[in-house]
């Protein structure tokens, strides 16, 4: 089984976001891909720390690099959800339920969060939702479909 999780490109309000204004942010067609049959035994920081109790899947997060360089999409919260996604299929969850996707949401913003510091969570609601949206910033933050 593999579960992709777009990356992701913030048209409007990239840092004005932090401070409470809306930003738009829209899900692109490069994919970080995690694969349920693989194990990586030294995942991303944010993997390793959702995954810190279990074995963590292997996330291919290449189509989000030029070569060796990142490029802003998003890779790091878009590997995030791909592997979040994994678990939750393989527990025979459906990830394409409105509810579950929120869940996800959630917890891939807290853990995305702790492992870099901070952070709007624009691109984790990219990876979860895909599609373009309005995202403000609030508690708890939702993005606006």
């Amino acid at each position: 089984m593999k579960v992709a999780a777009p990356g992701k490109v913030l048209l409007t309000g990239a840092y004005a976001v932090l401070e409470g204004a809306p930003a738009v942010v829209v899900a692109v067609d490069r994919y970080a891909v995690a694969e349920g049959s693989a194990l990586d035994p030294a995942p991303p920081r944010e993997v390793a720390l959702a995954f810190a109790a279990s074995p963590a899947p292997r996330v291919d997060v290449t189509a989000l690099y030029e070569g060796p360089q990142k490029i802003g999409l998003g890779s790091s919260a878009a590997a995030l959800v791909a592997a979040l996604g994994v678990r939750e299929a393989r527990a025979g969850v459906a990830i394409d339920d409105a509810a579950v996707r929120d869940r996800l949401f959630s917890e891939a913003r807290a853990v995305h969060r702790k492992a870099q510091g901070g952070g709007s969570g624009v691109d984790v609601a990219a990876s979860v939702y895909g599609g373009v949206l309005e995202y403000t910033l609030r508690a708890p933050a939702t993005p606006t479909l």
